[in-house]
């Protein structure tokens, strides 16, 4: 989610630090101290308290865009632990393209959209970002959030309300049918998640963005596109949200406002907008965010001071660890994967 344009450098910045709990820097830091900010995070079953102070090396990035090799991070989950299941939706004739399944490529990468309209692929594995293509929607708006469904396309809300459709194998994209503005929900933070363990069916959960408190949760029917309001959230100030979610279907929520230090990692009830979990955490942003869940772990992408620039930071919920593992030249507002984990 966009909260201001940014000017594009266009390449990728290979980076290697040490940081503590919600240090972000490019520069390496050493003797990062400890902090405990409590709270609790349902996470594959376990309570969690505490995000503690643990240290992580970053992995090193770095790419042009035709993609490249970078140095594999010893603390990047296990891809091959678990898979996502998923269904196949109905293609649009403008996106005729074959679809991605979880045995293809792209099944364990986090696809990311750009303010420059450029889509990108992020494997986890190694901290290095793909060169997907330039995005040309038929819109007068630009990229504002994104989701990325089980069927290989992307939804993204731009500015002005439309809702556009994305190829991520291609980066090809179409307009939608969906009617902006139903609800009050005209541009929202957004996220897909499947119905449960067993039902891989799946809806684009949004929250509606612009106001120091949200309108509460929505979801969007990727195949119809008829919206339906689920209800305000139990906690009503909540700020700007963006969505992740696990195979089995849990729907994970980071809320933060623009320019404040901490933000809060949420697990929701898409049943009926209840906070089921939450837990502070220090990944800031001076403009735009988005983030995925990725085999037990959150990997945030947020805007530097500069405004150019995003920092890609992994939060393991288990150790409460906190480690910056790359850098893109380019601003994030959306991300999601192809076929969520557990």
């Amino acid at each position: 989610m966009r909260g201001r344009t940014a000017v594009s450098l266009g390449v990728l910045l290979a980076v290697s630090v040490d940081v503590a709990c919600g240090a972000r820097t490019s520069l390496q830091v050493d003797g990062a101290g400890d902090s405990d900010m409590g709270g609790t995070l349902g996470v594959a079953g376990n309570s969690l308290a505490g995000i503690g102070g643990s240290l992580g090396k970053a992995g090193a990035a770095t790419a042009g865009r035709g993609g490249g090799a970078g140095a594999r991070d010893a603390g990047a989950p296990d891809a091959s632990a678990s898979g996502g299941a998923r269904f196949d939706a109905g293609l649009d004739a403008a996106l005729d393209a074959a679809v991605p399944s979880c045995g293809d490529g792209g099944k364990d990468e986090i696809f990311v959209l750009t303010t420059d309209n450029v889509l990108w692929a992020f494997d986890p594995m190694s901290s290095v970002f793909r060169f997907v293509g330039v995005v040309t929607c038929p819109s007068s708006g630009s990229p504002f959030s994104m989701g990325v469904g089980s069927d290989g396309f992307a939804l993204s809300v731009f500015n002005n309300g439309d809702l556009m459709r994305i190829d991520t194998r291609t980066a090809a994209c179409a307009g939608t049918s969906y009617v902006s503005g139903q609800a009050g929900f005209s541009v929202f933070g957004m996220g897909f998640a499947p119905n449960s363990a067993t039902d891989p069916r799946e809806r684009l959960y949004v929250a509606q963005q612009g106001s120091l408190e949200s309108k509460g949760l929505g979801a969007i029917d990727p195949t119809s596109f008829a919206f339906t309001f689920i209800g305000p959230f139990s906690d009503a100030t909540l700020p700007s949200i963006e969505f992740t979610s696990s195979a089995d279907g849990r729907l994970f929520g980071y809320s933060l406002a623009v320019g404040v230090p901490s933000g809060l990692l949420l697990e929701i009830d898409k049943q009926n907008a209840s906070i089921l979990s939450k837990r502070e955490l220090a990944i800031p942003t001076a403009s735009a965010k988005a983030f995925a869940y990725f085999h037990g772990q959150f990997y945030f992408f947020t805007t530097e001071g500069d405004f150019q620039t995003t920092a890609v930071t992994r939060f393991d919920p288990q150790t409460g660890a906190v480690t910056n593992v790359a850098i893109l030249l380019e601003v994030v507002v959306g991300a999601g994967l192809v076929c969520p984990t557990l």
